[in-house]
């Protein structure tokens, strides 16, 4: 299996349908620890780099980024959501998009520093497995991701504001189905907050 900074064969149908599996494992594990909050499923979907190089092939794929998004409880706040900070990482597995290859800056964060010895036992791409809650939506999961995301764009730094800068492809419902346009130009970083536009 080769290692590189990014890959940049395409993301597949074949890919999304394996992406699709690891989210949907991820969701019955936190549907097991917390059914309180994560019973049901409103969305899983591909985000930032990842997302951006399905929908135009220009970024090329350095990890996969997915969200798992849950509906908002009655009555609760979308802060108290227990796996609001986390993140989960997965193997992709053995593909055409290789290992991924760290370098000198990936070392420079010590939270990562201390995690790529295992990541770089991975067989495959890391795939981050974040959550999040949202609002539900009369239109279904699509309207869901959609208001989420466009009422939010305008908020410095948060999450809807990163997401934003790139494509949002679901994984599901609807496999490959595109949540949010993004812009038609990129600026690799730019969701990550490294460029201002």
């Amino acid at each position: 299996m080769t290692r590189s900074q990014r890959s940049y064969e395409p993301l597949t149908d074949s890919n999304l349908l394996r992406l699709r599996d690891i989210a949907l494992d991820r969701h019955n594990e936190l549907a097991a620890q917390r059914p309180d909050w994560c019973a049901e499923l409103l969305a899983a979907c591909l985000v930032q780099g990842a997302a951006r190089h399905r929908v135009h092939g220009d970024r090329g794929i350095k990890d996969i980024d997915v969200y798992l998004l849950y509906p908002l409880p009655a009555g609760r706040r979308a802060n108290a959501f227990p796996y609001a900070r986390g993140t989960t990482q997965r193997d992709f597995g053995p593909s055409e998009h290789g290992q991924e290859l760290y370098i000198g800056p990936d070392y420079d964060k010590p939270s990562a520093a201390k995690r790529i010895p295992k990541w770089e036992r991975f067989e495959g791409r890391r795939v981050d497995l974040l959550a999040r809650v949202v609002p539900p939506h009369p239109d279904g999961p699509a309207g869901a991701v959609q208001a989420w995301i466009s009422g939010n764009a305008d908020k410095q730094r948060s999450t809807p504001w990163h997401l934003a800068r790139c494509p949002i492809v679901a994984l599901w419902p609807d496999l490959g189905d595109l949540r949010w346009k993004g812009p038609a130009d990129d600026v690799a970083g730019v969701e990550k907050g490294a460029y201002e536009r």
